[in-house]
């Protein structure tokens, strides 16, 4: 805020803020191309797993490593230069790793059957992003 005026408008939003309701949220995470088909919206709707795997907790523990933004796919080199210079942004691969590591059973338990996959109101290939979750957290050598 530069003036008392902008000053005032800020406190006029707090005073009156209003949380969006479930419905509001949802529409606003259907909506959002740039989280696209790759970033999980912790919205559980694929769970139950049958291998007892928590999905959710998983790709909370991949944005924490590189916000979710390394799906493994380069559309173009631009959209690619940008994610690199902003996966690490915030710093959470060691505790990703460490959080991941603390787990019994980690994305390596899938058996690939599919169930949570219709579940997912996102389109998210949950297969492969937890092939993907646990190549980056689990087995890569390297970073």
């Amino acid at each position: 805020m530069n003036n008392k005026e902008m000053f005032e408008k800020d406190i006029d939003y707090a005073r009156n803020f209003k949380p969006l309701n479930d419905i509001e949220k949802e529409e606003i995470y259907k909506n959002a191309p740039e989280l696209g088909n790759y970033v999980c919206r912790q919205c559980m709707k694929c769970l139950p797993c049958p291998e007892n795997i928590d999905i959710p907790l998983l790709c909370k523990f991949e944005g924490y490593y590189d916000r979710q933004m390394d799906d493994g796919i380069i559309n173009n080199s631009s959209d690619y230069a940008l994610r690199e210079r902003l996966k690490y942004w915030y710093g959470g691969k060691d505790i990703a790793k460490e959080s991941y590591k603390a787990l019994k059973i980690k994305a390596d338990k899938c058996t690939g059957c599919g169930e949570c996959i219709p579940r997912c109101p996102y389109n998210i290939d949950i297969i492969e992003k937890l092939k993907n979750i646990d190549f980056k957290l689990g087995k890569r050598k390297f970073f």
